[in-house]
C-alpha cells in the first residue's frame, strides 16, 4: 500500500534540524510537541484521508477542556482568511460545502486524484506513483472529477 502525503516541493523530504528536534521531543512524550504538530498537519491530514472516503465526519464526537465541544477536524467550518465580511464568510461556507458534497459524490479514485492535485498540490507523477495507476488514467480520472465539480458549482451559482 503506497502512502501519500502533501508537499511543499523538494525541501519537504529534507530532514531539518528543527525536525529531529521535534522528533526527539515527540519521543520524550512533550505534549506541546505532540500539539505543534496536530495543529501544523492536520489540515493536510484530513484532505488526504477525506480523498479515501466519501464523507466527513461532522459529528464532534470528542468533548473539549472542560467538556465543551471539540473542535471538528473540517476546515469547512474555519473562517477565509482572506476576507471576513459576515456575508461573504456565509458564501464561502456555502461554497465549501457544494464542493464538499459534489467531492464526497465521486468515484473512489476520482475524489483521490482531484484531491491530491487540487487540494495538495502534487505533481501528476507523485499522484501517479502513489495510486500505482497510468498517467493516462490520471489524466481521465482527473478530468472527469473536474467535470462534476465544476458543473455542481455552476448549478450551485445559478441557484
Amino acid at each position: 500500500m503506497s502512502q501519500v502525503t502533501c508537499s511543499a516541493g523538494p525541501q519537504a523530504d529534507v530532514v531539518s534540524y528543527a525536525d529531529a528536534d521535534l522528533l526527539a521531543q515527540l519521543r520524550a512524550g512533550d505534549e506541546a510537541a505532540m500539539a505543534q504538530l496536530v495543529d501544523q498537519w492536520s489540515p493536510a491530514m484530513f484532505r488526504v484521508a477525506r480523498s479515501f472516503v466519501d464523507s466527513a465526519q461532522s459529528d464532534d464526537w470528542l468533548a473539549g477542556p472542560g467538556g465543551e465541544p471539540a473542535r471538528t477536524w473540517s476546515s469547512i467550518d474555519d473562517m477565509s482568511r482572506w476576507d471576513t465580511a459576515p456575508e461573504n464568510v456565509v458564501l464561502s461556507k456555502e461554497t465549501l460545502l457544494e464542493l464538499d458534497r459534489a467531492l464526497s459524490g465521486l468515484p473512489g479514485r476520482q475524489r483521490q486524484v482531484v484531491t491530491m492535485r487540487d487540494v495538495c498540490g502534487m505533481s501528476s507523477e507523485e499522484v501517479c506513483a502513489a495510486l500505482e495507476i497510468s498517467p493516462v488514467n490520471q489524466r481521465v480520472l482527473l478530468h472527469r472529477a473536474r467535470a462534476v465539480l465544476r458543473a455542481a458549482l455552476a448549478g450551485y451559482y445559478r441557484g
